[in-house]
């Protein structure tokens, strides 16, 4: 008893010791951007920090913004996949009533690196097993997956990198054991959460990967066990508990899904899948970005990084057949995603996108993929560092091992520096002969020579880490002035609005704290936004209305009616004037009134402010708009704004009150049926069916927390 106790405190300490390597490992990494203002470029500064800031800001003064007025002339926010308003560790800053700073998102996406790194760990872990030193290897998978190029390269896209730090814990939950037949597994309850945060907190692209993925590595498991002589009714019993689990994971995230998956044709989004497929593809000539910076490779800068560092790769090369074997689920999880990750342009592709056709949405494959390339790539690294430590190789088989490595070595050299050497691939080559010399040492004289397995993996550990600093250093993306500007690290990050000319503190709080109070009676001019880089997001941070003149993805498709219409678009571009129409000369389809366009375009022209007299608009808020009406007959207001299913107005005169619902104008256009006399109208958003996806994920999360507690509410009578 006395020895398992001991034996227990010291994986504690080992487990303990790994985690706190990890942290350490995370704040050097990022120690500007915890300690100096650093933060990350592009979209990060662009798009993702403003639309979270908006949001959070907006809830922790009480009110979600079911409607965004003044993003590209206004849309439910809901269909913006990307501002992580779903996701739920991005509440505990309205809820705690903690600021959005750009320090703190900047903290966040740095935490989520680690949490991919811990995730790592427990993949590792479990599927080395019980062996002696499985704590060791998990650790140093972790280590080096905590330097994967996608996080660095993509530190742009929160959602990417979210999603990236969400993979191995996917591969860890949906990973089985023989055990788990016999006891289900209490891993599996956290399947539900796990698939939560993946829904409401990844890019989409990385949702589509990530839920394929984890399928087939479970599928694959299981035929893999029934191979062994496992019986159907075993197989059958168990898959059943985890699709369960794993439905109730989507019912969770229903309150994120529902919108989207009934509404995505309103979206610009959908009608340009499939449209984008292959923007960003591996290929070979990205086979050195493995071992390289990624700006010695082709294609778009940020999509381009798979670095696993050179010591792991080395390490991949003496990778044993018996290994890939016994983990062959994992090794079909591999080719399946370095297929999809070559992307279009290839048969097995094609063939897979006829057989499962969402496949085929990938804006992005390098950037879904590439992710579980790396992780199972990092995984047999460790597995033939086992087998390097155990004897199973002899110098023969290193001799031709060797001989692989120095033609993948130099020819990556070759691609990646165009036959020219420098300085970049001396490193490289130093840090290769070290690495080389220690297998060469382990493998000639045992690791009894050497010391114990912890002296081998700090030495491997320091060539990781110097092998890193060289490439990290390098990527960096060249500016048309000749600089150049790291792919993930921007220096004085909170000065960065400035620049653009956004102002985004006022005394020592956001901006975007005095949306509110600056609600306008009627709403101002919009601004026109030409520039793609800019998307029209400045609205998120300072309240101004904006008309973004880029089809961007998370745009309503009907927008470009406006866009294409030079009339349509000044009438949107200007204060808000409506133009009133007698419904006699309409003609109406269903919820949708037709008005020639001629006619209409006519109407729009001649209108004057005479009208207003008649509407007047009184509070153009987030969510709600108040009118004073007055009108001696029924008339059609047709408003400078976008049709979307979800306005209502309650129309008050004395103590009567009426409900109308908004209609479209030639598909674009919100306009309202209005009666004669003179009456308040209190119009309000409200996102169709959204209580029906908020009861579904409430009910989910019910009967979740039961299966969860099941034990102790209904212990079993014994007999």
């Amino acid at each position: 008893m006395v020895g398992g106790d001991k034996s227990t405190r010291n994986l504690m300490v080992v487990f303990a010791g790994g985690i706190l390597l990890l942290v350490v490992q995370n704040l050097i990494i990022f120690r500007d951007h915890y300690f100096n203002d650093f933060g990350f470029p592009w979209d990060f500064v662009n798009g993702y920090y403003p639309m979270t800031a908006f949001w959070t800001t907006l809830v922790g003064q009480g009110i979600y913004p079911a409607w965004m007025p003044y993003y590209s002339m206004g849309m439910p926010f809901d269909l913006l996949l990307q501002t992580g308003s779903h996701y739920p560790p991005l509440w505990l800053f309205p809820l705690f009533r903690v600021e959005y700073s750009p320090h703190a998102a900047v903290i966040i996406q740095c935490l989520h690196v680690l949490f991919g790194a811990i995730g790592m760990v427990f993949f590792t872990k479990l599927l080395f097993g019980t062996t002696k030193n499985s704590h060791l290897y998990a650790f140093f998978s972790a280590f080096i997956f905590q330097f994967f190029g996608g996080f660095y390269s993509n530190a742009q896209h929160a959602d990417i990198v979210r999603a990236f730090s969400f993979s191995p814990w996917f591969l860890y939950l949906f990973s089985v054991t023989s055990t788990d037949f016999e006891r289900f597994g209490k891993r599996y309850y956290s399947i539900p959460v796990m698939i939560v945060l993946l829904m409401t907190g990844g890019y989409p692209g990385n949702i589509i990967s990530t839920s394929i993925v984890a399928s087939l590595y479970f599928l694959f498991q299981l035929i893999e066990y029934r191979r062994l002589g496992l019986e159907w009714s075993s197989l059958i019993k168990f898959s059943t508990h985890i699709i369960i689990l794993s439905l109730l994971g989507i019912g969770l995230a229903f309150y994120h899904l529902g919108p989207i998956m009934l509404y995505k044709d309103f979206l610009v989004r959908n009608e340009q899948v499939g449209n984008f497929t292959g923007m960003a593809t591996l290929k070979l000539a990205h086979f050195p970005s493995f071992f390289l910076e990624n700006t010695v490779v082709p294609g778009q800068i940020s999509m381009t990084s798979s670095y696993i560092t050179l010591p792991a790769l080395i390490l991949l090369s003496f990778v044993s057949i018996r290994a890939l074997k016994q983990n062959w689920p994992l090794v079909g999880a591999f080719l399946f995603s370095l297929i999809m990750a070559f992307g279009p342009g290839t048969f097995l592709w094609s063939l897979l996108v006829k057989i499962l056709p969402p496949l085929g949405y990938s804006r992005f494959p390098s950037s879904d993929y590439r992710i579980f390339i790396a992780v199972v790539a990092i995984f047999f690294s460790v597995k033939s560092l086992e087998s390097i430590v155990n004897g199973e190789f002899n110098l023969k088989d290193f001799f031709v091992r060797f001989v692989i490595i120095l033609i993948w070595f130099f020819l990556g050299l070759y691609i990646g520096y165009s036959g020219q050497f420098g300085s970049a691939s001396y490193k490289s080559i130093m840090i290769f002969i070290m690495v080389l010399i220690s297998i060469t040492l382990m493998i000639k004289f045992g690791i009894k020579t050497m010391g114990n397995l912890m002296s081998i993996i700090l030495i491997l550990l320091f060539l990781v880490i110097l092998d890193a600093a060289k490439v990290f250093s390098e990527m960096v993306f060249p500016q048309p002035d000749g600089l150049t500007l790291s792919t993930w690290q921007v220096s004085a990050f909170s000065m960065l609005y400035e620049t653009q000319g956004w102002e985004l503190e006022n005394d020592d709080r956001l901006v975007t704290y005095s949306i509110l109070k600056n609600i306008p009676q009627r709403r101002p001019a919009r601004i026109e936004k030409q520039d793609p880089t800019d998307f029209g997001r400045e609205g998120f941070v300072d309240g101004k209305y904006t008309l973004n003149d880029y089809k961007s993805p998370d745009m309503l498709k009907n927008t470009s009616i406006a866009l294409d219409d030079p009339v349509y678009k000044q009438y949107m571009l200007n204060p808000w004037s409506p133009v009133l129409v007698d419904p006699r000369s309409v003609e109406t389809n269903g919820s949708d009134i037709n008005i020639p366009p001629k006619s209409l375009r006519a109407e729009i022209l001649s209108r004057t402010e005479v009208d207003l007299f008649n509407v007047q608009q009184v509070r153009y808020g987030i969510n709600e708009i108040d009118y004073k009406i007055l009108l001696p007959r029924p008339t059609i207001m047709v408003e400078n704004e976008v049709y979307f299913p979800g306005w209502s107005a309650s129309l008050v005169s004395g103590g009567d009150v009426t409900v109308i619902n908004a209609f479209s104008v030639n598909g674009f256009f919100r306009a309202w049926m209005l009666p004669a006399g003179e009456y308040e109208m209190h119009a309000h958003f409200e996102f169709p069916h959204g209580r029906v996806y908020n009861a579904v994920s409430i009910v989910s999360l019910i009967v979740w927390i039961l299966l969860l507690f099941r034990p102790r509410l209904f212990p079993r009578k014994e007999r």
